[in-house]
């Protein structure tokens, strides 16, 4: 569970970092991903030494293969429209929007593992995460801004990713395969996007917290690669949960974008309940 919960706090940091990136600093999402993601291989790399993992009879046969590159895919297509959302949404509203990413993920990992079917974790999922969009959706949030498809479409490979990496995590181990995506992703973002410019003066400025992204960025995806292998898809999900309570509150204090409600200490108070009976409850 400590992995589960190290990886929430690394979510709501770095969601915050890359907002003050994109929207304080003014960087733009083209000069912002090929650094960042370079910086999150680099970095990973460090820990390789201790935390190296690769099944060579598995990974190298044509069906992981084919997963790796199908997981590849669902992350490039989800990163560019996740980040390009940040930038253009408030935190507060970007977050509401990112809400129905665990509902999704949750349903399509019960889908395909049986081992992600145990009722109790399954419905505790559930409740939490629409507890969260029930207590922040709001009527204009209904309608289907161009800011807001895109967001969806990230949502959605968000989950077919998180799929795909369940899968992978038989052969690799997470700091492996973390490396090797963000490595490979930098690599197509390089080809993908090309930095101005005018871009280059505010880039040199921001690599500090560019790199503090990337290692909040580490922190969260790779503490989230261990819990999905010690406490499966579903249960991972619910405790990151907390994730959106965290940004919540640096939106309130941080960005003052938006007022605390009683309705966000429900959710919470739902959130925390739900963690605990998966927790204490066997």
């Amino acid at each position: 569970m400590i992995f589960a919960l190290i990886a929430a706090c690394g979510s709501a940091a770095g969601d915050v970092t890359s907002k003050v990136i994109l929207d304080i600093k003014k960087l733009t999402v083209r000069s912002y991903l090929p650094p960042l993601f370079i910086a999150l291989a680099v970095l990973t790399a460090l820990t390789l030494p201790w935390l190296f993992g690769l099944d060579k009879t598995l990974f190298f046969t044509p069906k992981y293969l084919i997963l790796f590159v199908l997981m590849l895919a669902a992350a490039v297509a989800w990163n560019i429209p996740f980040y390009t959302s940040l930038k253009k949404e408030t935190l507060h509203e970007f977050e509401l929007i990112m809400l129905l990413t665990p509902i999704s993920t949750v349903l399509l990992a019960a889908i395909v593992f049986p081992d992600e079917r145990q009722i109790g974790p399954f419905v505790a999922s559930l409740i939490a995460a629409i507890a969260l969009l029930a207590t922040r959706i709001k009527k204009s949030h209904l309608e289907l801004t161009k800011n807001i498809k895109r967001t969806l479409l990230a949502m959605f490979f968000i989950s077919v990713e998180v799929i795909l990496l369940k899968e992978l995590l038989t052969a690799v181990s997470p700091a492996t395969l973390y490396f090797l995506r963000t490595a490979s992703i930098s690599v197509v973002l390089l080809l993908y996007f090309k930095t101005k410019k005018d871009d280059f003066g505010n880039l040199a400025q921001s690599l500090p917290i560019i790199t503090l992204s990337a290692v909040f960025g580490i922190i969260y995806m790779v503490t989230k690669y261990f819990s999905f292998q010690e406490l499966g898809v579903v249960k991972t999900t619910l405790i990151l949960l907390l994730a959106p309570i965290l940004n919540y509150i640096a939106s309130y204090f941080y960005f003052k974008e938006h007022r605390l409600f009683k309705k966000d200490l429900v959710a919470a108070l739902v959130i925390l309940l739900c963690v605990a009976y998966v927790t204490l409850v066997k």
